[in-house]
């Protein structure tokens, strides 16, 4: 499976307190650690992984999105905010997180 920026992510590796000090997770962390699954590798480098049907849900309830809302809010402003090789990853509902 490759992510939206075609970084190769390999299987769930482990829990998040397995995390590198550089990776970086998604704020505000109040709403999105809600999401948080776990770790990955993506292209060799151990990343945050969320869920993104659990991101739409977070934002739903703590922002008041709609789910077409929630879905383009997390598209634009989340999957497609890179911010170098410790960016999160978001996985899709059927990824085995």
């Amino acid at each position: 499976m490759t992510d939206s920026w075609g970084r190769e992510i390999v299987k769930v590796i482990g829990s998040d307190e397995c995390l590198p000090d550089e990776a970086l997770l998604f704020e505000p962390r109040k709403i999105y650690d809600q999401a948080r699954c776990g770790a990955v590798l993506a292209d060799g480098v151990r990343v945050a992984a969320y869920n993104r049907e659990q991101i739409y849900v977070a934002l739903m309830v703590a922002e008041g999105f709609t789910y077409e809302g929630a879905c383009e809010w997390v598209s634009y402003n989340t999957e497609g905010a890179y911010a170098g090789p410790n960016t999160p990853v978001v996985l899709p509902v059927y990824a085995d997180a």
